[in-house]
């Protein structure tokens, strides 16, 4: 099954996930079932663990082109030099605040996104414990329930969808951190 790019062609491939049964990702068990927060889970800490490998590179490097730039002003041979070992240390400082901006950004969007989803279950299953027949128990047809878009789709879709999403904003955030 491939997407060719027409509505058809999607349609069909989350008719075929729809029937499916649903996969719950780790991040979506820690995340939602147990309520923790990106950097408690075992994706967030694999995460801040490479971030802090990387942050102790990038003071690494840092710490060397002080070193360099020192001996460079004591020398006094060659200002050129200094003053690329200073752009060099600037330009890795602002790397190193991006990387720690880019990781309390994913977590303050991951923690949004998954609040999100929590008022969207408990509305949910408010909406099919609620029955205006006087306390009969009615369920929600599967093809009923409505998605952030505004079109029906499955809990299994809205599960999955929700962790492409989480799983996207991930990448980026990482993406952005380390480019």
């Amino acid at each position: 099954m491939h997407y060719d790019g027409s509505y058809a062609s999607a349609l069909s491939m989350v008719s075929h996930l729809e029937e499916r049964p649903p996969i719950v990702l780790d991040i979506q068990h820690e995340m939602v079932d147990d309520g923790y927060p990106l950097l408690h889970t075992a994706a967030g800490r694999y995460l801040d663990d490479d971030f802090l490998k990387r942050k102790g590179e990038l003071q690494h490097q840092l710490d060397e082109v002080r070193i360099q730039l020192t001996i460079a002003q004591q020398e006094n041979e060659n200002r050129v030099f200094a003053e690329d070992m200073e752009n060099q240390g600037a330009r890795i400082m602002t790397r190193l605040a991006l990387g720690e901006q880019g990781r309390r950004r994913l977590n303050f969007d991951i923690t949004a996104k998954s609040n999100e989803g929590n008022k969207r279950i408990q509305e949910l299953a408010q909406q099919t414990r609620a029955s205006p027949w006087g306390g009969e128990r009615v369920r929600v047809p599967r093809t009923c329930r409505i998605g952030c878009d505004g079109e029906p789709v499955s809990g299994a879709t809205m599960m999955i969808k929700l962790g492409l999403a989480v799983l996207k904003l991930i990448f980026q955030t990482v993406n952005d951190i380390f480019s």
